[in-house]
This record gives structure tokens, sequence and C-alpha cells, in this order.
């Protein structure tokens, strides 16, 4: 079974269900993450690291992230939908990554609901994508920003604490977001044991 699994940036696939990714590889599942605006080659190393750790491959698309394509001046503005400036980022993204998921059996996408504006872009290019060929969909609430809603379609049983590891990888984030890794290690158990941490979605409520 090959899943691919789109990342609007580093980190976010792994921080959201880095313990259904390790149960997917430690089953022998081919598991790719598809990190998109990771134009960043400090946390693109990071990113490389993490997946590593839970024996997942990395292919990264390196196209700018949403602080960088100049039509949202601050962080509130990313969190109000697409900029009609900015929607030709949509397509953009979903070139990229026709390639990436040409030979999926399944692809999971970030549920992006009122999260950042990255994360709704990554998800309607992989739907876009997934509809042209065919692909089966599923989506993940994405740590820290969202609490999924709905009856999941999945759930999976994951070890914590390789999922951490790789989810400490990402320092720049883990001491910028969360001011070190003391409070991430805490958010993500939290996490952890919600359905979120441990499930995944075949639709959005109110969307699909």
């Amino acid at each position: 079974m090959r899943r691919l699994v789109v990342s609007p940036h580093p980190d976010d696939a792994v921080w959201s269900c880095g313990g259904i990714l390790h149960a997917w590889a430690a089953r022998g599942d081919d598991v790719v993450v598809c990190t998109v605006f990771d134009a960043d080659g400090a946390r693109r190393q990071e990113d490389a690291d993490a997946l590593g750790l839970l024996s997942v491959r990395v292919r990264s698309l390196r196209i700018p992230e949403a602080a960088e394509r100049g039509f949202y001046p601050g962080p509130l503005s990313r969190r109000r939908g697409i900029h009609a400036e900015d929607r030709g980022t949509v397509e953009t993204v979903a070139e990229a990554l026709l390639p990436q998921l040409s030979d999926a059996d399944v692809v999971l996408l970030p549920r992006a609901e009122r999260t950042h504006v990255d994360h709704l872009i990554a998800r309607l290019a992989g739907e876009r994508v997934a509809a042209t060929l065919g692909t089966e969909l599923s989506y993940y609430p994405e740590f820290p920003y969202s609490a999924p809603l709905g009856a999941p379609a999945r759930v999976h049983r994951v070890d914590f604490r390789p999922w951490l590891r790789a989810g400490l990888a990402y320092r720049s984030q883990v001491d910028g977001m969360f001011g070190g890794p003391v409070r991430f290690t805490r958010a993500l158990a939290r996490h952890a044991r919600t359905p979120g941490g441990h499930c995944v979605w075949r639709e959005i409520p109110g969307v699909s």
C-alpha cells in the first residue's frame, strides 16, 4: 500500500498524525509525506530528520509560504481565506502535486478548518488532483490548530514515543511556538489522547 500524506509546511503532518504515519510504516506500507510550502532550507532539513525517525520518505515542493507571497501582512490575515490575487497558488500547487499523487493508493490531506491559508490551499489542490486521478482521500486535523468534528473513518493504534521523538526534531518551531520541549511535549500528549491524534476522516462535515 502506497500512502501519500500532504503536509502544508514542515512539521504539520508529523505533529498532527505522526503516530499514524509510524504505524503505517511499521506494518510495511510505503509512506511518503509531500511537504508543499517548504522553501526554507533549514526547515526542510528538520522535516527530513523527523520523517527519517518514522521511516517515512519525504518529497519537497519548495513553494514559498503565505508570509513570503506578499498578500498576507500578518498572522490573522492568513486565517481569513485565500486572497483574490493568491488564488493562482491553488493551481500552482495542484500542478506540483500531480506527479506526486499519481502513484499513490491513498492520499491523506489536512482538513484545513479555520487554520491557515496554506493549509486550505494544500487541501483544495490535493482534492483537485485526487478528483482527476480517482484517488481515495482521507483527512487529518492539524495540531495545534483544529479540533475535529464528525465521526472518523478509522481509528489507529499509535505509539507516542517515536511520534514525540520525531515531533521534537522540528527544533525551530518547538522553541518558536511552544517556548521549548516541555510545553510542546505536554501539548502533543494532550493531542494524542484526542480522536485527532489517532483517527483519520473520510470527509469534512459541512464541506464534503
